[in-house]
């Protein structure tokens, strides 16, 4: 296993996809994303697109991958919005940019790791077991409607532990 995995942003600490979905508002088919989060020598969590070379920090992973999934959203809305058919060449370029080699490599050494842990970052099973909690919320809330006649109710829809 590959140790001390690192990018000019920090220690790489976790690796995702990110799928922006068309929309009526947004029809544009954008290939699924890849990102890293790092942890900088300051403690804050940076979540890096290496595609289009985008950041966003927080004080912990989620956040800073929520902060992500934002930005990148913003910067396509804009960038299609303002520039039509020629932000697909924009994208080109971005995404064949030199700077992202550094990233790709680190993605692809975090990767091998996973693997040799025996964990899947195949996305089909990723998007699998989202399906399966969204299936799960959608059932929580039909049983909240259903006990909706009940004059008093009450259900625990999350609970998380800080890691020790």
């Amino acid at each position: 296993m590959k140790e001390n995995i690192t990018v000019p942003t920090g220690k790489v600490v976790g690796i995702g996809k990110l799928k922006v979905f068309t929309t009526e508002d947004f029809p544009y088919e954008i290939p699924t994303l890849s990102f890293l989060v790092s942890r900088a020598e300051g403690g804050m969590f940076v979540a890096t697109c290496i595609q289009l070379m985008l950041d966003s920090e927080g004080e912990t992973p989620n956040q800073a991958c929520d902060g992500l999934k934002n930005i990148v959203l913003h910067h396509l809305n804009v960038l299609f919005s303002r520039s039509g058919n020629s932000a697909w060449d924009a994208l080109h370029e971005t995404v064949n940019d030199d700077f992202s080699v550094s990233y790709w490599k680190a993605y692809r050494d975090f990767q091998l790791n996973l693997s040799e842990q025996g964990i899947s970052t195949d996305t089909k099973t990723a998007l699998y077991k989202r399906i399966s909690e969204l299936e799960r919320q959608i059932n929580d809330l039909r049983a909240m409607i259903d006990n909706s006649n009940v004059r008093l109710s009450a259900k625990i829809v999350d609970y998380q532990e800080r890691a020790a």
